[in-house]
């Protein structure tokens, strides 16, 4: 018998309500129900059935979140080799929820953002799993457009940033600091603050973006991967959560596996060895130094905000500013470039 369950974000869901949507869509029994491990929003659900391995999400966090993670899926299952959750099977009928959902299956591997996972492997294993990660986001990249831009609701389709990709790294990095300062104002000091816009700032010069825009996934991180072996060798056998692509600088990609290496051992090879195979598979290496600096510094300010307002402080530890928790990470994705 499968169990109900419940989380914060989706509420109880019925295994019968489940098996209805299973119904609709032809998936066979429902076998099998529970909460994902891991995430930060716990709207995701395993699901087993006769048909195979599911993954279930619910109550969009925003309203374009399943609108704009089929849209991307979609575009990297049709215009690359990426082992993309496909068929992505995106309900907006509210015949059995009240909100859209998306259903997918679930991609064959181990989760590659378990710590246990990752410890149980060798030196060799991780940089091979490193190297893999860099030829995936090179994968992401090679996916073009004319304009830099994003998906959104209002078009049902990309359009294009306004002002243009820098103007709008800037505007939202302004709000972020808007944001984080009104949580607490002492973490990001004037000087702080004069630190995050020097160096986000220099994007306008550095990107490439601005003449050949590209797909960009920001969160590109071990947590949302999947690896297996295959003749001796890991490498990652799936990538998901894909709703928060845009086109643009894909450098930005690097931000935040870097920030996931640097907790490991031999963290700076590790990542040298991540970067190194991305510029191999054909990422545009120009001015990356102070392009990933600056991507870093946005990215750290987007955790930093998030963190600091949902009470998160394990996730920033017992750093007292903001840069004296990021800066660190800029040291060591520029050292790993020489």
């Amino acid at each position: 018998m499968v169990e109900d369950v419940s989380t914060h974000q989706l509420g109880t869901i019925t295994a019968r309500d489940m098996q209805r949507v299973f119904d609709q869509h032809r998936l066979g029994r429902l076998t099998a129900m529970r909460p994902a491990v891991g995430g930060s929003f716990r709207q995701v659900l395993e699901l087993e059935s006769t048909s195979g391995r599911w993954i279930f999400k619910g109550a969009p966090l925003v309203r374009e979140q399943f609108y704009a993670e089929y849209f991307y899926t979609a575009l990297l299952h049709e215009r690359t080799a990426l082992p993309v959750p496909w068929p992505y099977i995106h309900d907006t009928s509210c015949s059995v929820f009240a909100w859209d959902f998306g259903l997918m299956p679930r991609l064959p591997g181990s989760d590659l953002g378990d710590a246990e996972f990752w410890n149980r492997r060798t030196v060799t294993e991780r940089h091979e799993l490193a190297a893999d990660m860099g030829r995936r986001l090179a994968q992401v990249a090679t996916v073009a457009a004319d304009e830099a831009g994003t998906w959104t609701f209002a078009s049902r389709d990309v359009r294009p940033f306004p002002s243009g990709y820098a103007a709008a790294l800037v505007s939202e990095t302004q709000d972020l600091i808007r944001r984080a300062s009104a949580v607490e104002p002492a973490s990001l000091p004037t000087g702080d603050v004069a630190w995050i816009e020097h160096g986000v700032a220099d994007l306008a010069c550095v990107t490439p973006a601005a003449t050949t825009p590209r797909l960009t996934m920001q969160d590109f991180k071990d947590q949302n991967m999947v690896a297996a072996q295959t003749n001796g060798a890991w490498h990652v056998s799936g990538l998901f959560d894909l709703g928060g692509l845009h086109f643009g600088d894909p450098a930005m990609g690097f931000c935040r596996q870097i920030a996931q290496f640097r907790a490991c051992d031999q963290g700076e090879a590790l990542i040298r060895t991540f970067i190194q195979s991305a510029i191999r598979n054909g990422m545009d290496d120009a001015n990356l130094a102070p392009r990933i600096t600056g991507f870093v510094i946005h990215e750290r300010l987007c955790i930093w905000e998030w963190a600091k307002r949902e009470g998160r402080s394990g996730i920033v530890g017992d750093a007292s500013t903001f840069r004296e928790w990021a800066e660190p990470v800029v040291h060591v994705a520029v050292d790993s470039l020489r």
